[in-house]
């Protein structure tokens, strides 16, 4: 989706979908050449770690760090 011709919008309800590389790869392709793009993940359930890491290593050539929280404990990754 597109906010404006300078701004693409991509809501991401969740990361736990067996097609969502290849879903998110079509949605990229749309917005592709967009200044900006603007990823909202409010209210995401969550999903599978390995997406969301995937979806930012698309994005990014920079070392991720993600970190999980779980019962008061965190894990770096």
């Amino acid at each position: 989706m597109d906010i404006n011709k300078n701004i693409g919008y991509l809501n991401l309800p969740n990361f736990d979908n067996e097609n969502f590389k290849k879903k998110l790869l079509k949605i990229l392709k749309e917005v592709k050449g967009k200044k900006k793009l603007i990823i909202d993940i409010r209210n995401n359930k969550g999903g599978l770690t390995g997406n969301a890491m995937w979806l930012l290593s698309y994005l990014t050539n920079k070392k991720i760090t993600f970190v999980f929280e779980y019962n008061n404990k965190k894990l770096k990754k």
